[in-house]
């Protein structure tokens, strides 16, 4: 007869699972099987990305030295994805990393001591992660030392050297982003006190997720710079932890590659018996193995002007890795020892009493944006609903995100030059475009998603039919609380750029054209934001041509016209007239629609698996 698991391993098991289940599906459901489609999901990128690079390893004329300078690249897209995509794993599980006010509410009166309770949370978290961190690395591991060695004669031990090495860089980059937000959230927690953590962890874990990110939608001009970083030491190289990691990465594996006499003689002989018969005929060996050893000297100076920056940055490596362990375990259980007693207390809902700003920002839009009591209601519940669900605002985040790294890739040449260039530069132009397309569409995108599915009763039964007041208020929410705050903050930047009178020509072009796009965003839309049930849809791998063509269109398309526009008399406001006569053209569209009130949708239903073309 087996023995009973202990309150430990129990304990592990019941906060592991809170990592993975919530309280709207079942343990035994559906879950499990979600779980295995999540670790095949993050196994899969990493086998895609070591069968493209066989490619780039597979010439013959590649010595060892050449090789580890092709290699930098991929070695730094593997350790920033493992940082980063394990760092936003640890934020979006922000609430469940440390024990709360419902585990010591569930947990409290049975006979546990507070420290057995810490440390099976500790065991659950550092499960969780090494899990994702496997699943993860797993595979680049095992392959890519192999596909980045192919045709290099360096034998069974040496290949499980650098698997190993490859395993030990990668995972402790992953260590490294999952203890950042670890230690960032617990110190929020030491000083902050659960109350005012509660208040802070919305706009934190936000910023954390904006962040990371748009960090990793720029990895790939991370790599494609780590190797000119590290031959200029510069600044950015000893501020990117990533490239930290790539350092000691090459600590670790270059000892056995290069100093190694008898390995570049039998890489000759490997290359010269693995070319096809015919080129042995018309290629001379001595001639051969000479190009060869030239590549080599040639691309070991190269590497070896890497060193002293090599040498410094694996230390920082290690540093910075047994710092924020340290920092992080320590302030793990700091803030639980000070705070475990008033963490039920942080259960009670907090209904802060509007402050004179709120109440004069409310009165403003009563007046101004929405006079309408419905108009009044689909505002404040959009507005409302952005504001406070942290759910919401981390989709929001994500398509931000995307909008950033697109954005820093394309401006980042105009802000290098500075400003005082002849005529404005079209990607300038271009910024506000961007980051509103993806704000206000993954805005409209958020929509869909309830905010409380369970309360969806409460709109049915108060609905009064009214349903295009109630969507302009929730328009206006977006375009007032959202496009109009991103464009002002843009405010300065183009006045640096552009000069007083081009930016405010410009930032009234850009808020027309967002209330164009969020006019064409809404049209056909029959559901009440944030209320109906949310059913994923499959057209969107038919649609992306539409999405793709539409963000050139309103972003840099309207960026080049506006910049013929600013270097003509009178354009500026000629396209700004004709922005608002499509604004007014589609107002009355709009008008004209809605005079048949549409059936309201408040239970959508999932597509047919057969769909008809309606012929």
């Amino acid at each position: 007869m087996s023995e009973a698991p202990g309150p430990t391993r129990l304990l592990v098991r019941h906060f592991y699972a809170r990592f993975l289940y919530n309280d709207f599906i079942s343990p035994k459901g559906e879950a499990q099987a979600t779980t295995g489609m999540l670790l095949g999901f993050l196994a899969v990128p990493g086998l895609l990305a070591v069968a493209g690079m066989v490619f780039a390893y597979s010439s013959p004329f590649m010595p060892p030295s050449e090789r580890l300078l092709v290699s930098l690249s991929h070695k730094y897209q593997f350790i920033a994805v493992s940082m980063i995509v394990t760092a936003l794993a640890t934020t979006l599980q922000w609430d469940a990393l440390a024990l709360d006010a419902r585990d010591l509410a569930n947990l409290g009166p049975l006979p546990i001591g507070p420290a057995a309770l810490v440390r099976a949370k500790a065991l659950a978290l550092l499960l969780f992660v090494s899990m994702f961190a496997v699943a993860l690395n797993l595979i680049p591991s095992l392959g890519f030392p192999a596909v980045w060695m192919s045709l290099v004669p360096i034998g069974l031990t040496r290949a499980l050297r650098l698997s190993a090495a490859h395993a030990v860089v990668t995972l402790g980059a992953a260590a490294f982003g999952f203890l950042t937000v670890l230690a960032l959230r617990s110190l929020v927690l030491l000083i902050g006190g659960p109350r005012l953590f509660r208040r802070l962890s919305v706009i934190l874990q936000f910023l954390l997720v904006l962040s990371l990110l748009t960090a990793f939608f720029l990895v790939p001009l991370g790599a494609h710079g780590v190797r000119r970083a590290l031959e200029g030491d510069t600044l950015a190289a000893r501020l990117s932890p990533p490239t930290w990691f790539v350092a000691a990465y090459e600590r670790l594996t270059t000892q056995g590659l290069l100093n190694d006499p008898q390995l570049l003689a039998r890489t000759k002989w490997s290359f010269w018996r693995g070319l096809p018969s015919r080129m042995q005929d018309r290629l001379d060996q001595r001639g051969f193995e000479s190009v060869i050893s030239r590549s080599e000297a040639r691309a070991r100076r190269q590497y070896d002007a890497l060193q002293p920056a090599v040498n410094r940055l694996s230390a920082l490596a290690l540093f910075a890795l047994l710092a924020v362990a340290f920092a992080a375990v320590f302030l793990y259980g700091l803030a639980h020892v000070r705070h475990s007693g008033r963490l039920r207390e942080a259960l009670v809902p907090i209904t802060p009493r509007a402050g004179p700003l709120r109440r004069l920002a409310s009165a403003a839009a009563g007046a101004l944006i929405a006079r309408h009591p419905i108009t009044r209601a689909g505002f404040s519940f959009t507005a409302q609903t952005l504001a406070r669900s942290g759910r919401h605002r981390l989709y929001l985040a994500g398509y931000l995100a995307a909008g950033l790294a697109i954005a820093a890739i394309s401006v980042a040449p105009s802000l290098m030059r500075g400003p005082g260039q002849a005529s404005p530069d079209a990607s300038i132009l271009a910024l506000q475009g961007v980051l509103a397309f993806f704000l206000l569409v993954g805005a409209r995108a958020v929509t869909a998603v309830p905010a409380e599915l369970r309360s969806n009763w409460i709109f049915q039964a108060s609905w009064t039919g009214n349903f295009g007041r109630y969507l302009a208020g929730a328009r206006r929410a977006l375009a007032f609380g959202l496009a109009l705050p991103l464009l002002l903050t843009l405010v300065p930047l183009h006045v640096a750029w552009l000069g007083w009178v081009p930016a405010l020509w410009h930032l009234a072009v850009g808020w027309l054209a967002a209330l164009v796009l969020i006019e064409l965003l809404f049209l056909g839309c029959r559901k009440l934001p944030f209320t109906c049930t949310y059913v994923a849809k499959g057209t969107f791998k038919y649609a992306w041509p539409a999405y793709v063509a539409a963000f050139i269109i309103y972003a840099y398309g309207l960026a080049r016209i506006e910049r013929i526009a600013l270097a003509s008399p009178g354009g500026p406001s000629w396209l700004a007239a004709s922005l608002a006569a499509v604004l007014l053209a589609l107002w009355v569209s709009r008008t004209i629609r809605l005079r048949q009130p549409p059936e309201v949708v408040f239970d959508e239903m999932p597509e047919p698996a057969a769909l008809a073309l309606g012929l």
